[in-house]
């Protein structure tokens, strides 16, 4: 791409100059959303009665840590570290309260308290991070080899229920195996992998988002629409947490199966162009496939290098999604 780089550090200026002013507005709280005035919402107000998935529970809720440890990362300002630590503390209470954790405590955990222990080697990041891990290996079905969904869904029987998000929760698990020397983590997220290579993905490349198990054996029920259009579509985000998963996870980089690199490449293929373009009509949509895409075309760059999916592809999707 002619002027990447340029682009590219451009963008980046843009950026950081814009989080200067919006870590200090939010410095201590944990935003999700804003209201007509363009101010923040604090998802770990104690004034506000929450349910019991909401709140400091909400699934979000790492995604402003991790903001503010990637700027830390990038301009090793002390600043940006002290305020993604406030989200980290104020979330290891969620601990206490237990029944609004479920699968998605790894959306939560990575990019605070994962990403603080890397950078800094704050034991008691890995601590928050570790516990984390033990409560998302804990809801492992290990006759289906699934990580269950959510937890009870009022009206629906949920305890087969497993979702696409997941495989990008289990990159807390590898996470895991690897600080504690102790394979049962890697297993785990191995099998669940493989559940969903076998389960989730269909021969078109395009992935289900709910698939129901039965608890008590294991065998598969039915997918179910979810977010997707319907029953047998395919739900734009939930095609780039497949792809960002199965890449990101690296599960074949760490145990050497070239099926989970394959199954990278289906997806890939499948979300180009088509997918491409509806994703760019939902920014976060777009912004998990094109991370996958970026994973994807590091550790798969020699068998698709050429491609159709690949040619071009970072001229036509990298700036769209910076817009």
């Amino acid at each position: 791409m002619e002027n990447y780089q340029a682009w590219a550090e451009e963008v980046l200026e843009k950026v950081k100059e814009k989080m200067v002013w919006v870590s200090e507005k939010n410095k201590d709280i944990i935003p999700y959303t804003t209201d007509a005035n363009g101010n923040y919402d604090d998802r770990s107000s104690e004034e506000k009665e929450w349910n019991h998935d909401d709140g400091l529970n909400w699934w979000t809720n790492g995604f402003w840590g991790g903001i503010m440890w990637l700027l830390y990362q990038d301009t090793q300002e002390e600043k940006y570290a002290q305020i993604a630590r406030v989200s980290e503390q104020k979330m290891e209470k969620c601990f206490e309260s237990y029944f609004g954790l479920h699968h998605d405590v790894g959306f939560m955990f990575l990019p605070t308290a994962v990403a603080d222990y890397r950078l800094t080697g704050h034991e008691d990041s890995k601590r928050i991070a570790m516990h984390a891990a033990n409560l998302l290996a804990g809801r492992f079905n290990p006759v289906g080899k699934f990580i269950r969904a959510w937890n009870q869904v009022p009206g629906s029987d949920t305890r087969g229920w497993a979702i696409i998000d997941c495989m990008f929760n289990i990159c807390l698990l590898y996470w895991a195996s690897e600080e504690s020397a102790d394979p049962r983590f890697r297993q785990i997220a191995m099998m669940h992998a493989d559940t969903v290579m076998e389960n989730f993905i269909r021969p078109d490349g395009s992935v289900c988002h709910i698939v129901e198990f039965d608890p008590e054996t294991g065998v598969m029920v039915k997918s179910h629409g979810g977010q997707g259009y319907a029953e047998g579509s395919s739900w734009t985000r939930g095609q780039g947490w497949a792809l960002y998963g199965f890449a990101n996870a690296n599960p074949y980089r760490q145990t050497g199966i070239s099926g989970y690199r394959q199954k990278s490449s289906t997806l890939l293929h499948r979300q180009h162009p088509g997918e491409w373009y509806y994703s760019r009509r939902l920014p976060s949509a777009h912004a998990a496939g094109l991370g996958g895409f970026l994973r994807c075309m590091y550790h798969c760059r020699w068998s698709l290098r050429g491609s159709e999916a690949c040619t071009g592809a970072g001229e036509r999707d990298v700036h769209p999604c910076s817009g």
